[in-house]
């Protein structure tokens, strides 16, 4: 019995899918609104910037980078005082995160004018 390129070609699809249905999907990562909320940064949208990274911080409470970044949007917005409570999240998870710690002076500096 001959076999069919059809055949072969779903075969190979079928194997492919299964193989996939085995990845994370990639809005389960941190790293994937990290990003998104960069892009909307860049275009000055902090709005939705500081709503991705907040979802980026929902799922990894870790993520120094995402309380940071937050931060500086945030700071942007001139909403110091969150501003500074990010900051301080940031270097909490990581002391020696040295632009947090710059941006955290900044933006106490900001807050006191």
């Amino acid at each position: 019995m001959a076999v069919s390129r059809k055949m072969i070609k779903k075969t190979n699809q079928t194997n492919a899918n299964s193989d996939n249905s085995k990845l994370l999907n990639p809005r389960d990562s941190s790293e994937y609104y990290c990003y998104r909320a960069e892009a909307f940064s860049k275009r000055d949208d902090m709005e939705h910037a500081i709503a991705e990274y907040t979802h980026a911080i929902q799922l990894d409470p870790d993520n120094a980078l995402a309380y940071y970044n937050r931060g500086n949007a945030y700071y942007d917005k001139k909403d110091y005082n969150r501003a500074i409570a990010d900051y301080e999240a940031a270097l909490r998870i990581d002391p020696n995160y040295t632009n947090a710690k710059t941006w955290l002076e900044n933006a106490r500096r900001e807050r006191e004018r």
